[in-house]
């Protein structure tokens, strides 16, 4: 059959059927193309995503750590304040129970 088609080029015994088979194998080839393409859409994605997972986390460990850089500072601010209520005058001790109260409100 092949020595046919050399010898006839212009000739096709099964038109159709070539045809037909020539279709299939641009579907396949699209097929394939599609899916090399959503493939390299998906890493893409998967990388995109793991960059944005990462600059999250490094973000929520700086506020980890503002946050307990912030509860050491108000820690030491009602210690302070605690000592200096033993040595305040009476007439001040209410502006300092004031102050005391904001920073317990604050620090929680």
């Amino acid at each position: 059959m092949d020595s046919i088609r050399l010898a006839y080029p212009s000739h096709s015994l099964h038109s159709e059927r070539d045809a037909h088979l020539l279709k299939i194998q641009k579907i396949k080839a699209n097929a394939m193309y599609k899916a090399g393409a959503a493939d390299t859409i998906k890493q893409e994605n998967e990388q995109a995503l793991i960059t944005v997972i990462a600059s999250l986390k490094s973000k929520l460990y700086k506020e980890e750590v503002k946050n307990e850089h912030y509860k050491m500072i108000f820690l030491e601010l009602s210690e302070r304040l605690d000592v200096l209520e033993k040595y305040c005058h009476k007439q001040d001790k209410q502006h300092l129970h004031n102050l005391q109260s904001w920073v317990n409100q604050q620090s929680h």
